[in-house]
């Protein structure tokens, strides 16, 4: 519309309806720009018409969805109350490990005098056991993930099927609470499966956090070969902590449609 009117205000002679001041060349350039770049994205999203359209019955699929399960709006909150209780009891837990330390007591010379220090010092099996409390607490922050994915897909197949496919025992309205049954579902009959999928997601998250560790910040200078190195490292661990996380949440889906175990379900999301 922009352009149509700035190649009619060309037309006219320029914006000030006087010619001769050369405003209405690059009126045209300007109309001619803007009607080339809608001609553009008109002809882009007819050659994209199909992924528009089902897109958008995604969208309609998922209002419906929420709409006759409200209680999937309340899934996470539900979640959330099992979840800070847990993440306080492993805090306090990982204090009163960490409080599991020796005192060196030094005496250390000074410009003052004598003085004493008192170094605190971690025996190995303390810090064994500090890193396999953190492994496990992140096991079960993965777990907590875990479940609540395999609610919204139970869920979700829950509605699908009552919907649209009437040869299944669903009735035509799939059950209001589905969201809430999801979730004493996963933790009573798939709790092997989910659990196995946060440790893959949690073990491949670790060294990825290490390697954001070691690399150095953007702006700092250093071995550029070291540098490029961290990067590639870092690149690939990234990459490979998201296709397992693509493949875990298929994994989770299978899980709830089929009823398999987590290898045979991530099998089956390839």
């Amino acid at each position: 519309l922009i352009g149509s009117f700035a190649i009619y205000v060309s037309a006219a002679h320029g914006a000030d309806q006087l010619p001769g001041t050369g405003d209405e060349v690059v009126a045209l350039c300007i109309g001619a720009c803007l009607c080339a770049a809608s001609l553009g994205l008109l002809c882009f999203a007819c050659s994209k018409v199909d992924s528009v359209n089902i897109a958008v019955d995604c969208v309609k699929a998922t209002c419906e969805c929420i709409r006759d399960m409200p209680t999937m709006l309340f899934e996470p909150v539900i979640l959330l109350c099992f979840k800070v209780p847990a993440v306080v009891g492993l805090l306090v837990g990982f204090i009163y490990l960490a409080s599991c330390f020796s005192e060196v007591v030094q005496t250390v010379w000074t410009d003052t005098g004598l003085v004493r220090v008192v170094d605190i010092v971690f025996t190995a099996d303390v810090v064994w056991f500090l890193g396999f409390y953190a492994l496990m607490s992140m096991w079960i922050m993965e777990l907590f993930n875990a479940i609540s994915q395999f609610a919204t897909s139970y869920a979700t197949q829950q509605w699908f099927f009552s919907h649209n496919r009437p040869e299944c025992a669903l009735g035509r309205r799939a059950p209001s609470c589905a969201a809430c049954t999801g979730l004493l579902v996963g933790a009573y009959y798939h709790t092997g499966s989910l659990a196995f999928g946060a440790f893959v997601i949690g073990v491949v998250r670790i060294p990825r956090w290490l390697m954001t560790l070691v690399i150095p910040p953007p702006g700092s200078k250093g071995n550029g070969a070291s540098e490029a190195m961290l990067q590639v490292c870092s690149c690939c661990v990234t990459f490979f902590d998201r296709f397992l996380r693509y493949l875990t949440k298929n994994a989770y889906m299978d899980v709830a449609v089929s009823g398999s175990d987590f290898c045979k379900a991530a099998h089956h999301s390839f």
